[in-house]
């Protein structure tokens, strides 16, 4: 978003592109501060209305840079974005470092080459597709998986998670048991007639 806004500070007012990183900035800088601030009830699947928008600057900001890759500075911020995406998508699926532990590696690996190599594109210009292919690859791969395996996974419950089952989740999300000793404690301790109550689906 930042790298657009400043890339089209000099077009018109009504610029299609300026317009776009407007609207979807506002919508994801809005977004964000409400879920920051929200308190209560809240559940985590509220958090999917930051994917269009997030969605949507990155396609528009790396689209800018690219077409302007000849210049240093869109090469570097290229260069800076790329490697800052392979270690948050190395954060987020560790995680769960149990699973497909192989691929975190290989995408932090994978955007520190391509942000070499985008660095350096003016002496590899015939490999410029490539090179853009390779960027993709390492930003795109982690999520795809992700998604996949979200896919595959069975759901259940008002707030699903994605990516594998977590045992930490698994009562809430993939209908399995929980084993909470705090609520087994509350439940066991509750001076009332009904401390609980479940809605038991028919077999």
């Amino acid at each position: 978003m930042i790298a657009g806004v400043w890339l089209t500070r000099r077009v018109a007012r009504t610029d299609r592109v300026r317009a776009g990183l407007v609207l979807w900035g506002g919508w994801l800088l809005v977004t964000a501060a409400v879920l920051s601030y929200m308190s209560r009830s809240f559940h985590s699947y509220y958090s999917v209305m930051l994917a269009p928008p997030i969605a949507a600057l990155i396609g528009i900001g790396a689209t800018q840079l690219w077409q302007r890759r000849d210049q240093m500075a869109a090469r570097a911020t290229l260069s800076v974005m790329i490697p800052v995406t392979g270690a948050w998508t190395f954060a987020l699926l560790d995680r769960t470092s149990n699973w497909l532990q192989w691929l975190r590696w290989s995408i932090l690996a994978l955007s520190i080459v391509s942000a070499v190599l985008v660095l350096g594109m003016p002496r590899l210009r015939r490999y410029s597709l490539v090179i853009g292919a390779v960027a993709l690859v390492s930003a795109l791969v982690g999520p795809t998986v992700y998604a996949m395996e979200t896919a595959v996974q069975p759901h259940s419950g008002g707030s699903p998670i994605a990516g594998p089952a977590r045992p930490s989740h698994g009562g809430r999300n993939r209908g399995g048991t929980t084993d909470d000793s705090t609520i087994d404690d509350l439940i066991t301790s509750a001076d009332t007639r009904w401390a609980a109550a479940a809605v038991v689906p028919p077999m």
